[in-house]
Protein backbone atom coordinates (compact mmCIF):
# COMPACT_ATOMS: atom_id res chain seq x y z
CA UNK A 1 0.00 0.00 0.00
CA UNK A 2 0.81 3.73 -0.26
CA UNK A 3 0.16 4.92 3.32
CA UNK A 4 0.81 9.11 4.47
CA UNK A 5 2.43 9.34 7.56
CA UNK A 6 2.22 12.60 9.79
CA UNK A 7 4.50 13.26 12.55
CA UNK A 8 7.24 11.67 10.95
CA UNK A 9 10.85 12.18 10.18
CA UNK A 10 12.64 11.21 7.27
CA UNK A 11 15.14 8.54 8.52
CA UNK A 12 15.53 6.24 5.07
CA UNK A 13 16.62 2.58 5.60
CA UNK A 14 14.57 2.80 9.23
CA UNK A 15 12.72 -0.39 9.65
CA UNK A 16 8.98 -0.40 10.64
CA UNK A 17 7.49 -2.45 13.54
CA UNK A 18 3.87 -2.34 14.08
CA UNK A 19 0.03 -3.69 13.33
CA UNK A 20 -2.17 -4.25 10.46
CA UNK A 21 -5.17 -3.96 10.40
CA UNK A 22 -6.22 -6.16 7.90
CA UNK A 23 -10.13 -6.03 8.08
CA UNK A 24 -12.64 -5.25 10.56
CA UNK A 25 -13.79 -9.05 11.05
CA UNK A 26 -10.21 -10.26 11.05
CA UNK A 27 -7.61 -10.10 13.67
CA UNK A 28 -4.57 -7.51 13.36
CA UNK A 29 -1.22 -9.10 12.34
CA UNK A 30 2.19 -8.23 13.77
CA UNK A 31 4.18 -7.55 11.33
CA UNK A 32 7.82 -6.08 11.04
CA UNK A 33 9.02 -4.82 7.45
CA UNK A 34 11.40 -1.99 5.77
CA UNK A 35 10.23 1.11 3.92
CA UNK A 36 11.17 0.85 0.45
CA UNK A 37 11.19 4.60 -0.13
CA UNK A 38 10.82 8.08 1.63
CA UNK A 39 9.08 11.14 0.39
CA UNK A 40 9.35 14.40 2.26
CA UNK A 41 7.11 16.63 1.63
CA UNK A 42 5.65 19.34 3.89
CA UNK A 43 7.08 17.46 6.83
CA UNK A 44 5.11 14.36 5.63
CA UNK A 45 6.77 11.22 4.54
CA UNK A 46 4.94 8.90 2.35
CA UNK A 47 5.67 5.58 2.98
CA UNK A 48 5.04 2.88 0.14
CA UNK A 49 4.96 -0.48 1.20
CA UNK A 50 3.60 -3.45 1.26
CA UNK A 51 0.91 -3.36 4.46
CA UNK A 52 -2.37 -2.52 5.37
CA UNK A 53 -3.41 -0.05 8.65
CA UNK A 54 -1.60 2.07 11.27
CA UNK A 55 2.07 1.16 11.73
CA UNK A 56 4.80 2.68 14.31
CA UNK A 57 8.58 3.52 12.77
CA UNK A 58 11.37 2.79 15.37
CA UNK A 59 13.03 6.39 16.65
CA UNK A 60 9.61 8.31 15.79
CA UNK A 61 6.60 9.13 17.36
CA UNK A 62 3.33 6.93 16.69
CA UNK A 63 2.41 7.58 13.26
CA UNK A 64 -1.64 8.18 11.90
CA UNK A 65 -1.27 6.63 8.78
CA UNK A 66 -4.09 5.57 6.62
CA UNK A 67 -4.48 3.10 3.91
CA UNK A 68 -4.63 4.40 0.84
CA UNK A 69 -5.06 1.23 -1.42
CA UNK A 70 -6.47 -2.26 0.10
CA UNK A 71 -5.41 -5.10 -1.84
CA UNK A 72 -7.03 -8.64 -1.00
CA UNK A 73 -4.19 -10.15 -2.55
CA UNK A 74 -1.66 -8.70 -0.03
CA UNK A 75 -4.04 -9.24 2.71
CA UNK A 76 -3.85 -12.84 2.24
CA UNK A 77 0.39 -12.86 1.59
CA UNK A 78 1.45 -10.90 4.77
CA UNK A 79 -1.38 -13.54 6.58
CA UNK A 80 0.88 -16.01 5.56
CA UNK A 81 4.47 -15.00 6.92
CA UNK A 82 6.05 -12.36 9.21
CA UNK A 83 8.35 -9.50 6.95
CA UNK A 84 11.35 -8.17 7.87
CA UNK A 85 12.89 -6.24 6.01
CA UNK A 86 16.86 -6.77 4.22
CA UNK A 87 19.39 -7.12 7.25
CA UNK A 88 22.18 -4.50 5.20
CA UNK A 89 25.80 -6.03 6.77
CA UNK A 90 27.84 -3.36 7.46
CA UNK A 91 30.98 -3.37 4.88
CA UNK A 92 33.47 -0.46 3.67
CA UNK A 93 32.22 -0.12 0.22
CA UNK A 94 35.20 2.64 -0.18
CA UNK A 95 36.88 -0.54 -1.99
CA UNK A 96 36.66 -3.58 -3.66
CA UNK A 97 37.45 -6.49 -1.10
CA UNK A 98 36.51 -9.85 -0.41
CA UNK A 99 34.43 -8.69 2.41
CA UNK A 100 32.24 -6.28 -0.22
CA UNK A 101 32.43 -9.40 -3.00
CA UNK A 102 30.91 -11.21 -0.14
CA UNK A 103 28.24 -9.38 0.52
CA UNK A 104 26.66 -8.85 -3.01
CA UNK A 105 23.44 -10.73 -3.69
CA UNK A 106 24.05 -13.37 -6.34
CA UNK A 107 22.68 -11.37 -9.11
CA UNK A 108 24.56 -8.15 -8.93
CA UNK A 109 27.62 -10.37 -8.24
CA UNK A 110 26.97 -11.60 -11.72
CA UNK A 111 26.35 -8.33 -13.20
CA UNK A 112 29.60 -7.22 -11.74
CA UNK A 113 31.56 -10.01 -13.32
CA UNK A 114 30.20 -9.46 -16.95
CA UNK A 115 31.13 -5.51 -17.00
CA UNK A 116 34.49 -7.11 -15.27
CA UNK A 117 34.88 -9.75 -18.46
CA UNK A 118 33.94 -6.20 -20.91
CA UNK A 119 36.39 -4.34 -19.56
CA UNK A 120 38.98 -6.69 -21.19
CA UNK A 121 36.99 -6.56 -24.83
CA UNK A 122 34.26 -9.06 -24.59
CA UNK A 123 30.73 -8.80 -25.52
CA UNK A 124 28.57 -9.82 -22.93
CA UNK A 125 25.35 -11.48 -22.81
CA UNK A 126 23.52 -12.52 -19.53
CA UNK A 127 21.42 -14.81 -19.46
CA UNK A 128 17.58 -13.84 -18.50
CA UNK A 129 15.45 -14.75 -15.04
CA UNK A 130 14.58 -18.07 -14.98
CA UNK A 131 16.64 -21.39 -15.34
CA UNK A 132 20.44 -20.61 -16.62
CA UNK A 133 21.26 -24.30 -18.29
CA UNK A 134 24.42 -23.87 -16.29
CA UNK A 135 25.58 -20.78 -17.52
CA UNK A 136 25.26 -17.20 -16.66
CA UNK A 137 27.52 -14.93 -19.24
CA UNK A 138 28.33 -15.64 -22.81
CA UNK A 139 31.38 -14.32 -23.92
CA UNK A 140 32.06 -12.74 -27.58
CA UNK A 141 35.28 -12.16 -28.97
CA UNK A 142 35.01 -9.00 -31.40
CA UNK A 143 33.59 -9.93 -34.60
CA UNK A 144 32.33 -13.33 -33.42
CA UNK A 145 28.80 -14.56 -33.79
CA UNK A 146 29.56 -17.40 -31.61
CA UNK A 147 30.22 -17.56 -27.28
CA UNK A 148 34.01 -18.00 -27.39
CA UNK A 149 33.78 -18.28 -23.49
CA UNK A 150 31.32 -19.55 -20.76
CA UNK A 151 30.78 -18.10 -17.72
CA UNK A 152 29.52 -19.08 -14.50
CA UNK A 153 29.03 -17.30 -11.20
CA UNK A 154 28.44 -18.40 -7.70
CA UNK A 155 27.93 -15.63 -5.00
CA UNK A 156 28.47 -18.58 -2.28
CA UNK A 157 29.89 -17.77 1.10
CA UNK A 158 29.01 -20.59 3.02
CA UNK A 159 30.16 -23.17 0.32
CA UNK A 160 32.46 -24.49 -2.10
CA UNK A 161 31.92 -25.09 -5.12
CA UNK A 162 31.79 -28.54 -5.95
CA UNK A 163 32.50 -31.01 -9.20
CA UNK A 164 29.01 -31.38 -9.59
CA UNK A 165 28.88 -27.47 -10.55
CA UNK A 166 31.59 -27.78 -12.63
CA UNK A 167 30.51 -30.86 -14.74
CA UNK A 168 27.21 -29.19 -15.34
CA UNK A 169 29.37 -26.28 -17.09
CA UNK A 170 31.84 -28.28 -18.62
CA UNK A 171 28.75 -30.71 -20.32
CA UNK A 172 27.03 -27.18 -21.68
CA UNK A 173 30.45 -26.23 -23.25
CA UNK A 174 31.01 -29.31 -24.86
CA UNK A 175 26.95 -29.42 -25.81
CA UNK A 176 27.40 -25.93 -27.33
CA UNK A 177 30.68 -26.77 -29.03
CA UNK A 178 32.44 -23.73 -26.92
CA UNK A 179 36.10 -24.62 -25.94
CA UNK A 180 36.42 -22.46 -23.30
CA UNK A 181 34.68 -21.93 -19.66
CA UNK A 182 35.09 -19.81 -16.57
CA UNK A 183 33.86 -20.37 -13.35
CA UNK A 184 33.52 -17.40 -10.80
CA UNK A 185 32.78 -17.71 -7.13
CA UNK A 186 33.04 -14.91 -4.26
CA UNK A 187 33.86 -18.20 -2.29
CA UNK A 188 36.41 -21.32 -2.85
CA UNK A 189 36.63 -24.50 -4.62
CA UNK A 190 36.97 -27.82 -3.19
CA UNK A 191 40.27 -29.76 -4.08
CA UNK A 192 38.12 -32.62 -5.93
CA UNK A 193 36.99 -29.22 -7.90
CA UNK A 194 39.98 -27.85 -8.73
CA UNK A 195 41.27 -31.62 -9.41
CA UNK A 196 38.33 -31.98 -11.83
CA UNK A 197 39.64 -28.69 -13.62
CA UNK A 198 43.13 -29.40 -14.05
CA UNK A 199 44.54 -30.15 -17.62
CA UNK A 200 40.92 -28.58 -19.24
CA UNK A 201 40.39 -25.22 -20.83
CA UNK A 202 38.50 -24.22 -17.46
CA UNK A 203 39.38 -21.60 -15.16
CA UNK A 204 38.65 -21.78 -11.45
CA UNK A 205 38.48 -17.80 -10.32
CA UNK A 206 37.68 -17.99 -6.74
CA UNK A 207 37.18 -14.56 -4.28
CA UNK A 208 40.50 -13.77 -3.85
CA UNK A 209 41.89 -14.32 -7.58
CA UNK A 210 39.07 -12.41 -8.75
CA UNK A 211 40.19 -9.55 -7.12
CA UNK A 212 43.97 -9.71 -8.36
CA UNK A 213 42.62 -9.63 -11.58
CA UNK A 214 40.40 -6.92 -11.09
CA UNK A 215 43.58 -4.74 -9.52
CA UNK A 216 44.98 -5.43 -12.92
CA UNK A 217 42.62 -2.66 -14.50
CA UNK A 218 43.00 1.39 -14.66
CA UNK A 219 41.75 3.02 -11.66
CA UNK A 220 39.11 4.39 -13.95
CA UNK A 221 37.51 0.52 -14.77
CA UNK A 222 38.11 -0.41 -11.33
CA UNK A 223 35.81 2.88 -9.65
CA UNK A 224 33.65 2.21 -12.22
CA UNK A 225 33.21 -1.78 -10.79
CA UNK A 226 32.68 -0.47 -7.20
CA UNK A 227 30.11 1.58 -8.12
CA UNK A 228 28.12 -1.39 -9.84
CA UNK A 229 28.49 -3.27 -6.84
CA UNK A 230 27.24 -0.44 -4.29
CA UNK A 231 24.62 1.22 -6.54
CA UNK A 232 21.46 0.97 -4.53
CA UNK A 233 20.38 -2.47 -2.82
CA UNK A 234 23.11 -4.68 -3.53
CA UNK A 235 22.75 -7.18 -0.36
CA UNK A 236 18.80 -7.81 -1.22
CA UNK A 237 18.52 -11.06 -3.52
CA UNK A 238 16.97 -10.80 -6.90
CA UNK A 239 13.96 -13.40 -7.64
CA UNK A 240 15.56 -15.87 -9.88
CA UNK A 241 12.28 -16.24 -11.89
CA UNK A 242 11.13 -12.36 -11.31
CA UNK A 243 13.96 -10.81 -11.44
CA UNK A 244 12.81 -8.43 -8.87
CA UNK A 245 13.94 -7.95 -5.06
CA UNK A 246 13.08 -10.76 -2.72
CA UNK A 247 11.42 -10.09 0.69
CA UNK A 248 12.06 -12.26 3.71
CA UNK A 249 9.45 -14.50 5.53
CA UNK A 250 9.35 -16.99 7.98
CA UNK A 251 7.93 -20.52 7.81
CA UNK A 252 5.27 -21.38 9.82
CA UNK A 253 6.31 -24.77 10.00
CA UNK A 254 9.86 -23.94 11.34
CA UNK A 255 10.05 -20.33 12.20
CA UNK A 256 13.24 -20.24 9.85
CA UNK A 257 13.50 -16.96 7.82
CA UNK A 258 13.65 -17.47 3.53
CA UNK A 259 13.54 -15.02 1.24
CA UNK A 260 10.53 -15.00 -0.48
CA UNK A 261 8.90 -13.43 -3.74
CA UNK A 262 6.85 -10.16 -3.63
CA UNK A 263 4.84 -11.88 -6.11
CA UNK A 264 3.39 -14.84 -3.79
CA UNK A 265 1.15 -16.57 -4.41
CA UNK A 266 2.04 -16.32 -8.72
CA UNK A 267 5.74 -16.68 -7.96
CA UNK A 268 7.45 -19.42 -5.49
CA UNK A 269 10.48 -18.54 -5.48
CA UNK A 270 12.79 -19.05 -2.68
CA UNK A 271 16.43 -18.72 -1.62
CA UNK A 272 18.09 -19.39 1.71
CA UNK A 273 18.75 -16.70 3.86
CA UNK A 274 22.67 -16.99 4.16
CA UNK A 275 24.55 -17.95 7.30
CA UNK A 276 26.51 -14.94 8.94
Amino acid sequence: MTADCEEARNVPGHEAKGVINVGERKPKVFITLRLRRHELRHGIVFARAAALGSVDIVGCPVLRARPVHRSAYLEKAWKAATVRGPQNPTVDIGRLSLELLNALEWKRFEVVCGEYFETLGFRVEVAREGADGGVDIRLYAEGSERPNILVQCKAWKAYKVGVKQLRELFGVMAADGVGEGSFVTTGAFSSEAREFARGKELHLIDGEELLRMISLLTQGQQDDLLKTATSGDFTTPTCPSCGIKMTTRVSKADSKAFWGCVNYPRCKSTLRVARA
